[in-house]
């Protein structure tokens, strides 16, 4: 759990701590009274199709939850279930675990239950969530096993055996007699929509862990919105019921006019609602909508990019029920009348197989209120291709206009390799106006997968009887049945299997290594006298070797000549100069000459820099006589699992001789930094070497590094160097062929259990017809499930913390500057003896902005360490041992940390302990702290208002030619400001020359404004201008005073084109002026800011954009307002 997450309602907490000044006196009110025992967010959305949705979560109270908290195997794990109705094919954007689409299409889990913490009894609490929906023995099946470091279990099922109703009618009977919003959900209202239904609990909070999924996620999947997910964000990791309502298509925006929707309505509740809990409300409408009212009218507005949120808090003390407002928003949307684009699509034919070609018809229609003209669309397109044009992903046509109430068709051929297709169309377009609209919808055809291809597939699990927290060992058999065919791009769709078949990613099989050989000294890469000249090339580290072929120089007015023809081996990472400096062909130069150097090599494409003579002597010796150069390749380096590769090279002296007869030794080395030698080779009279290494056929997939080894002579100096070589997994298979895979299976429960099937998608050939695109997941099959029973654990070490002040829910509070005593006590609750138990726990630790916006970590300081306790010398934990601790024993101490901050602290706590032979490693997240301030001492925090923002005349300016940088101020403050000081920079280099830097601005009383100019050379370098043009970022500050003892500094920056004028015709100025017809306008009314863009030049300005920012002042001459928001932009074109 992350802090950010309670915000909300950590924020009522500490407000009311200030109230009360916690700790209470016994008889005074105390916050474990009045803070209500339950809490409950909701939210409602709408996206720009007309889709609305509906949602609330309620928490902190264990009577919604259906399982039996008090039964002990809820102990110590979360757990969340998760029931949805959504016709949906994809499931890890649902419950935000690693579920391919494609294997999800196959077998289409609808529930899905995610345990986390420790997993002791994990498979009891599958067969006892079984039991109490009615499911029948066996439904789960474990889709997703992780590491000991993080304890998460996952299981799907669908409604095969038991219906969505069962699920619903469970929800209801327990919340229907709450006095919230969530007893309002119907069973009718969840049956007829699309719906769904999560359970969370989450007991003994002094052992939370992390949600293993995204909270947003069932919202953002239908509508695209995250509004919703971000207001219910507090309930997860709590005990917590939460649903989520989608109405489809219910509002229509063709044309512009008011809407009003409310929670009661979306929910079927016409009377009021009562409520004894605090209640968040949050409405999430499209960008762009015009907010006209809301109910209650203390709620508040704010705007983002892409939607207008309206939010209400209610916080509640007590426990009596109060009659809840009847929470409503009215919207005009589309803001005016416009054109309004809706798609609809199809392809031909209807259904058709992964790989084949289709035609796809897209109906484009004009339901707005205006014409659209100046129609320009993008497709993008993944998954497939253009019949006939293979390398491109989108296209672009457009259309002069489009008459309201009239269709458009186009018709587009494509190839498909995938089956997953996408394709999103994006449009630009013009009302009679020239208002700028932009507009998107994406699609997706549905493809067949073909199930009864000749691959078969078995899986097996060893060891057959593991016991918890050992590290088990999948195996995949996949065969061939066809005797006469190869099959292509084989792929595990497993969750658990692709983290290790497919480190790199699936089908993102690595490269074989290349050269990449550079000139040294960017600045002087030619080192000459007027005689001679020398130069240093490198080749990157881990590159495959190359040889340096030919030098050729081109003195000023000449032509490229040839100066010598070395034929340089270079390894990876080696570089190389020539031992003596070569003779400038047809010199002598003359001193500063320019210089043009050529390198051309054996297996890379020839390089040219240049330099200039710089030496009136000797040059200097950049080469030692003794280095050696060694050549390191693999051939392939992308070696199949069980395959083979050759190991090539050479070695050479710093004149480019081989050196005969010598050593070279081959290993590699792991990830985990563990060398394993190879073999040693003896280099041939050429200097050569090979060896065929058939050992590599028995490494795991992953990464590693090849590395060869000269261990040097009297006559030349020893050499290493490395080439990066893969194990990958393999994707072809023979006729008549098997291939094998394995990969780790983490048994992190206990109990007998289903293990998912694998599921293998496969091609009939490598890439689709006609294109150069791998044809992905054509066919698919699964094996059989696995039935597996684990052992009871050794030992599990369980961490407690807890803290000496005042807890509220799962919140400790303490008062700033006040002394917070932590206990720490670790106790085995497992069957054998815990050895060597050593536990590490963060010390509270939160964070603060520093001065570019970052955050940085800090941690509360300890003033005392309990027994066996010492703290780490980075101040950042706290650490202590045991050395034995038998079965349910426990050992406990302390330490003391001062609250010095306010702030919201973060604690966790890390175990590692032995059984016999086994290490053993858990991680528990611990209780959060918050320190609130003392009400005498809490000081507001000091803000500058004065706002500046820049503006430049022209905006693109020519190079020596002057512009007028015009820096504008508005003081947003109450106060007036004086001893106003602008400046720009004036350090030399600058790409604009000021003759003046500062300038005195008169003092500046609340709500004014004032604009200083500055005047402004543009003096760029001509060698700075790429492409004729060069970006200059201009800053400055402006410093201020509120009053003698009290100062301020803002900043600001613009960055300003110069271009080269020099070139002919190329004149690209520009001129740009923001204006407001209307400048001042009543608090919620819409305004209108004109942004005009002119070319003032000669030639086209493309690619051009703006950004145009609303700032909402503080200053109001009439008193406060309601809160501002900007309901949209629009640009004149």
């Amino acid at each position: 759990m992350r802090p950010s997450n309670y915000r909300p309602i950590i924020l009522i907490v500490l407000s009311l701590a200030v109230l009360w000044s916690v700790p209470a006196t016994k008889a005074g009110p105390n916050l474990g009274n009045l803070f209500p025992p339950s809490f409950e967010v909701n939210g409602m959305a709408v996206n720009p199709q007309g889709d609305v949705a509906a949602g609330s979560f309620y928490a902190l109270d264990p009577t919604i939850i259906p399982w039996d908290l008090t039964n002990p195997i809820y102990k110590y794990v979360g757990v969340t279930l998760i029931v949805s109705n959504f016709n949906s094919s994809s499931l890890s954007t649902t419950a935000g675990i690693n579920i391919t689409s494609s294997a999800n299409s196959l077998a289409p889990y609808t529930v899905i239950l995610i345990i986390e913490g420790v997993q002791r009894n994990t498979l009891s609490i599958v067969s006892d969530v079984q039991t109490v929906f009615g499911m029948a023995p066996g439904s789960f099946q474990a889709l997703v096993s992780n590491p000991l470091t993080l304890p998460v279990s996952v299981f799907g099922a669908n409604f095969t055996s038991n219906p969505y109703s069962s699920f619903v009618n469970k929800f209801v009977a327990l919340t229907s007699a709450k006095s919230a919003m969530i007893g309002k959900y119907t069973s009718s209202l969840l049956q007829t929509s699309s719906s769904a239904i999560i359970f969370n609990s989450l007991e003994s909070l002094i052992y939370p862990v992390t949600p293993a999924f995204s909270a947003s996620s069932i919202a953002s999947q239908v509508l695209g919105l995250t509004s919703i997910g971000a207001a219910i964000a507090p309930a997860f990791g709590l005990n917590s019921t939460g649903v989520v309502v989608v109405h489809k298509k219910v509002l229509t925006f063709s044309l512009p006019q008011d809407y009003t929707i409310g929670f009661g309505s979306l929910v079927g509740e016409t009377g009021g609602i009562y409520s004894a809990t605090n209640e968040t409300f949050v409405a999430s409408l499209p960008g762009g909508a015009q907010v006209k009212s809301f109910s209650p009218t203390n709620m508040l507005v704010q705007s983002g990019v892409g939607s207008t949120l309206v939010v209400g808090v209610f916080p509640w003390v007590g426990t009596a029920q109060r009659l809840l407002p009847d929470v409503s928003v009215t919207f005009h949307y589309p803001a005016f009348d416009s054109p309004y684009l809706s798609a609809t699509w199809t392809t031909t034919p209807s259904t058709f197989n992964v790989g084949q070609p289709f035609n796809l018809t897209l109906d484009l229609t004009n339901t707005g209120a205006m014409d659209a003209s100046n129609l320009h669309f993008t497709l993008v397109f993944s998954g497939v291709v253009l019949l006939g044009q293979p390398t491109v992903s989108s296209l672009q046509f457009s259309l002069a206009s489009l008459l309201k109430g009239t269709t458009y068709n186009r018709l587009f051929s494509f190839q498909s390799f995938n089956p997953n297709p996408t394709f999103t169309l994006s449009a630009y377009f013009l009302d009679t106006s020239n208002y700028v609209y932009q507009w998107n919808t994406q699609f997706s055809p549905a493809l067949n997968v073909k199930q009864n291809g000749p691959l078969t597939v078995t899986k097996s699990i060893s060891p057959t009887s593991p016991s918890y927290g050992q590290i088990g060992t999948v195996t995949v058999s996949i065969h061939n049945n066809n005797l006469t065919t190869t099959y292509f791009n084989i792929e595990d769709l497993n969750p658990d299997a692709q983290i290790f078949l497919y480190p790199q990613g699936v089908g993102n099989t690595p490269q074989q290594p290349q050269p990449c050989p550079v000139v040294v000294n960017s600045f002087s890469p030619v080192t000459a006298n007027t005689t001679y000249f020398t130069f240093q090339v490198k080749n990157g580290l881990g590159c495959a070797p190359t040889v340096l072929t030919r030098v050729l120089l081109q003195p000023f007015g000449q032509t490229m000549q040839l100066a010598a023809s070395p034929n340089m081996l270079l390894g990876g990472g080696e570089a190389w100069s020539p031992l003596k400096p070569y003779q400038i062909p047809g010199g002598p130069a003359v001193l500063f000459e320019q210089l043009t150097l050529r390198l051309t090599f054996q297996n890379y494409a020839n390089m040219t820099d240049s330099g200039q003579v710089g030496y009136s002597g000797p040059l200097p010796q950049l080469e030692n006589p003794k280095t050696s150069y060694l050549g390191l390749d693999c051939l392939p380096c992308s070696v199949p699992s069980g395959g083979s590769t050759t190991i090539a090279g050479a070695l050479v002296n710093a004149t480019g001789k081989p050196i005969a007869n010598a050593p070279v030794v081959l290993s590699y080395r792991f990830t985990n930094n563990t060398l394993k030698p190879i073999t040693t080779v003896i280099t041939n009279s050429t200097g050569g070497y090979s060896t065929s290494w058939l050992g590599v056929s028995t490494l795991p997939v992953g990464s590693y590094r090849l590395i060869g080894n000269y261990t040097g002579s009297p006559q030349n100096n020893a050499e290493g160097m490395y080439i990066p070589f893969s194990i990958i997994t393999p994707t072809s298979i023979s006729p008549g062929g098997t291939i094998t895979l394995s990969y780790p299976y983490f048994f992190n429960v206990t109990g007998a259990m289903s293990i998912t099937p694998e599921r293998i998608a496969y091609s009939s050939q490598v890439n689709a017809t006609g294109t150069g695109q791998q044809l992905i997941g054509e066919y698919i099959t699964q094996s059989p499930t696995i039935a597996v029973t684990v052992g009871p654990p050794t030992i599990i070490p369980v961490v407690e913390m807890t803290m000496n002040v005042t807890k509220i829910s799962f919140l400790y509070v303490a008062q700033n500057q006040s002394l917070v005593q932590v206990n720490l006590r670790v106790t085995n609750t497992g069957p054998q003896l815990a050895n060597n138990v050593i536990v590490s726990s963060l010390i509270p630790q939160s964070s603060r902005t520093n001065s570019t916006g970052g955050s940085v970590p800090f941690w509360l300081p300890v003033v005392s360490l309990g027994p066996s306790l010492s703290e780490a010398s980075n101040l950042k934990t706290v650490t202590f041992s045991v050395a034995s601790l038998p079965s349910g024993q426990s050992f406990s101490t302390w330490y003391t940390v001062r609250a010095n901050s306010t702030n919201l602290y973060e604690t966790a706590n890390n175990v590692t302990a032995q059984s016999g032979a086994n290490q053993y490693k858990f991680y528990y997240t611990g209780p959060l702290l918050g320190v609130y301030p003392s009400p005498s001492t809490t000081q507001l925090p000091q803000i500058g208002l004065l706002k500046t923002y820049l503006t430049i005349d022209p905006a693109v300016v020519a190079n020596k030619t002057s512009t007028i940088v015009s820096v504008h101020l508005y003081n947003a403050g109450n106060v007036t400001y004086n001893n106003i000081i602008a400046t720009v920079p004036s350090f030399t280099g600058n790409g604009l020359n000021f003759p003046i830097v500062s300038k005195i601005v008169p003092n500046m009383a609340p709500g004014t404004f004032q604009t200083v100019d500055f005047t402004a050379t543009a003096m760029v370098p001509t060698i700075d201008f790429f492409g004729g043009v060069s970006s200059y970022y201009l800053s400055g500050t402006v410093s201020y005073n509120q009053s003698s003892t009290k100062g301020f500094q803002t900043s600001f920056g613009h960055t300003v084109p110069i271009y080269d004028p020099t070139i002919a015709g190329f004149n690209p100025s520009l001129r740009i002026v923001i204006s407001a017809p209307t400048p001042q306008v009543s608090a919620g009314a819409t305004d209108l800011v004109l942004v005009t863009v002119t070319n003032t030049g000669s030639s086209n300005v493309t690619n051009f954009s703006y950004n145009l920012q609303a700032y909402s002042p503080l200053f109001n001459p009439l008193g406060p307002s309601s809160p501002e928001t900007s309901y949209g932009s629009y640009s004149t074109g």
